[in-house]
């Protein structure tokens, strides 16, 4: 069996993968007319388009709708142009944009901060997951994170960490990332444990289970610590 030197092998990956690229670009000018230097430059411009967090408060919507309809009614983007930026068949676009429309008729709720859209592009991640790893990323709780998508924070925690199992390539929840601040043991009537438990519970709210998974404890006992702490 020959062996093949590992900068050759990288370099016939990349030759394949612009292959590839070239491919897709002919397909799409050839399909919509477009230039291919057009769908270039559409594709560098998504670099900078961002989308308000108002948009995802609305219940009814899914986060890749909200998104849709926005670049749609409110940025004036194409369907094609819209499936370039988000890396989405066209068809795929077109039946979420429709189903967007019929959910909500009215106008969206472009207010709060910008996310950039660049987010949504990997596609190993649900549109939610992508939101929510980005959101905590930036600091915020599952908590705050919660309020803010109107959605229950149980299922944010839940989403962000699939999304690190996902990128990590692991099927159990990825739980490393999760961090207490020091300050939470200088209260000297309560013990270590209590103080972990009651910090995760009641600022990052987790529920028993997923409190007794993280610190590998059975979850009637983190139950019965957390209670009986904080008894009057």
């Amino acid at each position: 069996m020959a062996v093949v030197p590992l900068e050759e092998e990288a370099d016939g990956q990349k030759i394949a993968l612009l292959r590839r690229l070239k491919s897709i670009l002919d397909e799409i000018s050839r399909e919509e007319r477009i230039e291919k230097r057009d769908i270039l430059e559409m594709l560098k411009e998504s670099k900078d388009i961002s989308v308000p967090l108002g948009v995802f408060t609305h219940r009814q919507l899914g986060i890749l709708e909200a998104v849709v309809k926005y670049l749609k009614e409110e940025k004036k983007k194409t369907i094609t142009e819209i499936a370039a930026v988000l890396k989405r068949d066209k068809r795929t676009i077109w039946s979420t944009y429709d189903s967007a429309r019929e959910k909500l008729t009215g106008k969206m709720d472009v207010s709060g901060d910008m996310v950039p859209l660049s987010i949504f592009s990997n596609r190993k991640l649900g549109a939610l997951e992508c939101l929510s790893a980005h959101l905590h990323s930036k600091g915020m709780r599952y908590s705050e994170i919660g309020r803010l998508l109107n959605r229950d924070q149980r299922n944010i925690w839940v989403l962000y960490n699939r999304s690190l199992a996902k990128l990590k390539g692991k099927i159990m929840p990825i739980y490393s990332d999760i961090m207490v601040p020091i300050s939470i043991f200088q209260d000297r009537q309560m013990g270590t444990l209590l103080a972990v438990v009651t910090y995760l519970k009641e600022k990052e709210g987790m529920r028993f289970a997923d409190i007794a998974r993280l610190l590998a404890r059975d979850p009637k006992m983190v139950c019965a610590v957390y209670h009986q702490g904080h008894r009057s």
